[in-house]
Formats: structure tokens, sequence, C-alpha cells
């Protein structure tokens, strides 16, 4: 369907045969296709896209040379920069032309035969002279001083020119800030405990608490399962000691900030485990060394020369120092581990404002630990 806006009596091409009218252009695209930026099949009867979609196909009139161009644009803009401008009092330039054909003219005729001292105060007198031009000035210093009153409270005032732009002084005092830093810091503040977060907080260390709990719980169980296997190997003993002194060492980290009295208890648990795997473990050991010292079969090899793996094979007496050595070490470690488990139970539990046992009553606790270790080494250090 064709629509025709700027004829009444539009027909199918879109143009107008009136008498002394030029015919009317209309767009190649429709409406609908120039709005969806599509190419239209420019069918004055209806494009095809307008026909599939069963919409309403118009052509409107094209504005091709009804819009000025860039040159024209560029023309009235250099015609509308060269009107003279207004200045800062509202009055627009006199050009020196003018001025001459009018005051020129009279100034000339009724000063010609007045005395030099009357034309000069007729002359300073005039708008424009050098005293109009001081009172100006002065004028326009005050206004400069009224403009900085009212920016020394940080408010940007507009300027009384084109030409020049006043920007007001801000000092922030950084020099002071740089020779002082210590001044502000009474600024910071900490932020207080609300009742939320403590909760939050007791309720996250009862949960590592208990976490703790069961993690001893299963190394207490595992040790134990040892025990009544009744391991006689030193070699598997050591090694069942050993990881079981490190995931000890780990659960003692977690209790650095609760220190809470069931993991204490259940640390004393595994220590005596760990003690007690270590003895028997060393039984054996010990008693074949103190039963190698008299024996024939070592003063025999005593006699011989070393001739095993070229001479560097180790004697029963080699042998022993190196399983010493080993023993040693663990029981080192274990003693470290000890030592940790104390100074948490001297502590005492976190959170308990009065506890009912002093620090030393509590370290008591482990005195016969100590007792054992200290005797045990001592018997595997001694020849």
């Amino acid at each position: 369907m064709l629509i025709s806006p700027s004829s009444n009596n539009g027909s199918g091409s879109g143009t107008s045969s009136g008498p002394g009218r030029r015919p009317i252009k209309l767009r190649a695209a429709c409406t609908q296709c120039n709005i969806a930026k599509v190419k239209c099949s420019g069918e004055r009867t209806g494009c095809e896209r307008c026909q599939n979609l069963d919409l309403q196909c118009g052509y409107v009139e094209s504005r091709v040379g009804k819009v000025p161009g860039v040159r024209a644009r560029k023309r009235s803009v250099h015609q509308q920069a060269g009107l003279p401008r207004s200045n800062s009092q509202g009055n627009f330039p006199v050009q020196p032309a003018q001025m001459g054909g009018s005051a020129g003219g009279s100034s000339s005729s009724t000063l010609e035969n007045s005395d030099p001292i009357q034309q000069w105060a007729t002359d300073s007198n005039d708008r424009g002279s050098d005293l109009d031009s001081l009172d100006s000035a002065s004028n326009m210093h005050m206004s400069r001083q009224q403009v900085h009153q009212l920016t020394s409270t940080s408010e940007l005032a507009p300027s009384t020119s084109s030409s020049e732009f006043v920007m007001p002084e801000m000092e922030f005092d950084i020099d002071d800030l740089l020779r002082y830093p210590l001044e502000h810091a009474h600024y910071d503040v900490t932020p207080t405990a609300t009742p939320a977060i403590v909760e939050q907080d007791a309720r996250r260390r009862a949960e590592l608490d208990s976490q703790c709990v069961l993690v001893c719980c299963q190394i207490a169980s595992e040790l134990e399962s040892y025990m009544v296997a009744d391991i006689k190997s030193l070699r598997i003993v050591l090694e069942i000691v050993r990881k079981g002194v490190k995931r000890l060492n780990d659960a003692v980290g977690l209790q650095q900030g609760s220190r809470n009295f069931r993991c204490m208890a259940m640390f004393g648990v595994i220590m005596y485990q760990i003690i007690e795997l270590l003895e028997s473990g060393c039984a054996c050991f010990l008693d074949t060394t103190s039963g190698r010292k008299d024996s024939i079969t070592v003063q025999i090899q005593g006699m011989l020369p070393g001739l095993a793996l070229g001479g560097f094979g180790m004697d029963p007496e080699e042998q022993s120092s190196w399983r010493s050595h080993i023993v040693l070490k663990e029981i080192q470690h274990t003693s470290e581990v000890l030592q940790r488990i104390k100074r948490l139970m001297a502590v005492g539990e976190s959170g308990q404002e009065q506890a009912s046992s002093t620090p030393e009553d509590r370290e008591r606790c482990f005195v016969d630990l100590e007792m054992r270790l200290k005797i045990l080494s001592d018997r595997v250090s001694s020849p």
C-alpha cells in the first residue's frame, strides 16, 4: 500500500502533477525497511518484506537536496563566527571609523578654541581615557577579590571573562601529613565484637574440637590394634611409631587456640600407646644386645678379618650402634611432641575465666610419660 504524505491526490507513483509544482520524489526504501536497516525491493505497490510480514508499506518524501550538505554547514558556521561578539560589559565593540565620524568632529569643534588645561581635564573625563581605564582596573581588582572570597570555601565561581579562568587555591596540608603521620593514628577504630560474631566463633571452635577428638580416636584405635598384634620386629615398630607421632603432632597443632581438655586427655592416651610400642619393640633388641656381648660367636668373629662385602661389612657392634641411633632419634621426636602437649596443658582451656587447678598441677599429669621416655633412652644409649 502506498502512502504519499505530501500530496492530497497521491497516486501509485507517489508524484504530484499539479500546475506549477515539482513532482514529489519518494524514498527508494519504504518506512519499515528503512527502520529495520534492510534492503527494500523498491516496489511502489508494496515491497516483498512488508507483504510477507503483513506490514503497512509506505514511502515518505525523500529529503535529498533539502538538507544542507557539509560545505553549506561550514559556510553557515563561518558566517556566525564573523558576527561581532559582546564584551563583558554587554556592549558591542565600536569601530574606529564610527568613533571618528561622531565623537571626533564634535570634540574638535568645541575644544578648538579652549584652554589647554581645560582641554586636558575634559579629555580625562571622557570614556576610554587613562583615568577611566584606571577606575575600571580597580573595579576589576575588587571584583576579583570578591570572587576569591567566594571560592575560598572550595566553591568555584564562574569567570568574569571568556579568556580567564579563576582557579581556587586548595591546600591539602600534605607536608603536615607526611611530617606527623602518628597524629592520625587515633582515627583507626577497631571493630567491636558483636554477639553474633562471638557465637559464630564459639560454634566453629566447638566443631574443631570435635574433629580433633575424632582424629585422636582413630589414631588410638589403630595403635591399639598394633599393640594387640604383639609385633616384635623393631623395624615395623619404629615405622608405626614414626607415623603415629607425626599424626599426633598435627592434631596438637589444631589445639593451639582452644586447648580443649578432652583433646588433651586423648593426647595423653596416644602418648601412652606410643611409649608402650617403643618399649615392646626395643625389648627384644636390648635383650639381644646384652646377650651377644658374652657369647662365644661374638668373640670368634672379633678374631676373624673383616672380609665381607670387600672389607666394608658391619660387625654386630656396629649394627647395634646403628639401631640405637635410630631408636634414640624416634624417642627424641616423641619427647618433643610431649613437651608441646605439656605447654598447652599448662596454659589451660581457652574461654575459662578461673581454672580449678594450677598450671603445675596440670603439668604433673605427664610426669610418668617423661620418666618412662627417659628410662628407655638411657637403656638404649648405654653400651
